[in-house]
């Protein structure tokens, strides 16, 4: 079996000689459609329908004869390639489908809201392939399965776009204890949430690669709440992050270990990493210093490795502040906290994070507070 001069298979019979075989139905390219095979690669030979049945009289060759398929999306659903035309009747499918399942694009597509159930609980990898979505109503899926969104495209250029106003429950709402996980591809929403959780314990959010961007004004590129999570280890991320849970004990998670983001993310910062300004972005970078102690204070987190630096940076602190030991260390000289004024009182926090801090200076009291500051000192660990 040939397509064009491409070897795809060869069949070897030990008496060829009348022999029955039935022809390949089977075989699958994107885009196109089997029509049938034929003994020459121009079609000008005899033709064999797939699943037809072949009476060999000696060594014979057959080439796909294929057009171009007007479906524009293809997919692996419980093992088995699917093409159809329509990106709803492919997640209606795939969702369907007792095992994980791909949806493959083929072409550029337009798609009004989809939902899936939560019938089966699987993983449904959408594979952007290069090509666009563009989604014509307010929110592109709501989810009851989990989503990878991936692109295998060489380029990577694949993208989601939505331009309707979505101010409700997300562009992409996931309304199960599940993941979406987005490893490459752009999508961009006027949406106030682009990836939002329902409420649900553990609907969490992946970010490994990609480009993600809420163009709705304030909008929030991510939200969870319910101790859902959110890791962020690549791409970027245009928007702000919300876990806006009234109860405390319910607020989402966040671990950044990578990506670059538009926002200030310090606050969400793992430890041993820091989010460094490179001029158009927060880049989340693996730390290289060897910091004693770091200080939080409006959503900004800096990491210092010496008391010169660290005193410092707090002359200037306007906001209250958490301050967390990060290393054993030796405290030389003492540590004064900025004077705050009785109309704009600073609250300190000290976390110890099981750490301890020695002071060997001579002036009475490690740390200095003055008039209008407070300080709790508190154990993380």
């Amino acid at each position: 079996y040939y397509d064009g001069d491409t070897l795809l298979t060869d069949i070897s019979v030990e008496s060829y000689v009348g022999a029955k075989l039935t022809v390949n139905n089977t075989y699958h390219k994107d885009g196109f459609s089997l029509d049938k095979w034929n003994t020459k690669s121009d079609g000008s030979g005899t033709d064999y329908l797939p699943g037809s049945t072949i009476t060999l009289a000696e060594d014979t060759s057959l080439y796909a004869i294929m057009s171009e398929s007007e479906d524009n999306i293809s997919g692996t659903v419980d093992g088995q390639t699917i093409m159809v035309g329509d990106l709803a009747a492919a997640f209606a499918i795939a969702d369907a489908s007792a095992e994980d399942a791909t949806i493959k694009l083929l072409k550029d597509v337009n798609t009004g809201s989809i939902e899936t159930t939560d019938t089966n609980k699987t993983t449904i990898t959408l594979d952007l392939n290069g090509f666009e979505i563009s989604v014509t109503g307010e929110q592109f899926i709501k989810l009851k399965d989990s989503l990878t969104i991936t692109d295998t495209s060489a380029e990577e250029d694949g993208k989601i776009t939505g331009t309707v106003l979505n101010e409700g429950s997300g562009f992409i709402y996931l309304n199960i204890a599940g993941l979406v996980k987005v490893e490459a591809g752009t999508i961009v929403a006027n949406s106030k949430y682009l990836l939002n959780a329902s409420g649900y314990k553990n609907s969490d959010f992946e970010v490994t690669g990609g480009y993600l961007e809420t163009t709705y004004d304030g909008g929030k590129v991510i939200r969870v709440n319910n101790a859902d999570a959110i890791t962020v280890s690549g791409g970027t991320l245009i928007g702000g992050f919300s876990s806006d849970n009234a109860d405390p004990t319910k607020q989402g998670t966040f671990s950044f270990t990578g990506g670059s983001f538009s926002v200030q993310p310090s606050a969400y910062v793992a430890d041993g990493y820091e989010a460094v300004n490179d001029g158009d972005y927060w880049v989340v970078e693996e730390r290289t210093d060897d910091a004693v102690i770091s200080i939080a204070t409006g959503g900004n987190k800096k990491y210092f490795s010496n008391l010169e630096t660290m005193q410092s940076y707090i002359d200037t602190i306007t906001e209250d502040a958490n301050i967390v030991i990060e290393k054993d260390f030796e405290l030389s000289t003492r540590l004064g906290l900025k004077a705050a004024t009785e109309s704009a009182p600073i609250s300190y926090t000290l976390d110890l994070n099981g750490k301890k801090l020695t002071y060997t200076g001579a002036n009475s009291g490690a740390i200095l507070l003055r008039k209008f500051d407070s300080l709790v000192l508190t154990d993380s660990e």
